[in-house]
């Protein structure tokens, strides 16, 4: 989908995906956690400009029944939200389902 590759979505899971990496490998680097922070702000900037979060409801609900809603970004970003919500205090738990969500996006 263009707007994904147009938006930075990809780049950015990745890096997000990178930190959590560093994170969980090595905890006690303040740095990692500092990185994860401004990974997810700079996630959320590219997923609440993405185009398709303007879409007309009836092309959302197609995307949702192709089961395609993290092309929404705004979906996305409340996927996201939930990810750390749940897993706070497990990175690695976070980690892996970032990891599924870079999958799916990269389609390897």
């Amino acid at each position: 989908m263009d707007s994904v590759t147009a938006s930075g979505l990809i780049p950015e899971i990745g890096a997000l995906a990178t930190s959590l990496q560093n994170q969980v490998n090595d905890p006690a680097t303040s740095i990692y956690q500092q990185q994860v922070g401004t990974q997810l702000v700079k996630l959320r900037d590219v997923l609440s400009a993405m185009e398709t979060n303007n879409f007309p409801p009836g092309w959302k609900q197609v995307l949702t029944e192709h089961e395609l809603w993290y092309f929404i970004g705004n979906d996305l970003l409340r996927v996201l939200d939930e990810i750390f919500a749940r897993n706070a205090i497990t990175p690695s738990l976070a980690l892996k389902e970032i990891l599924d969500i870079q999958t799916v996006l990269t389609g390897t």
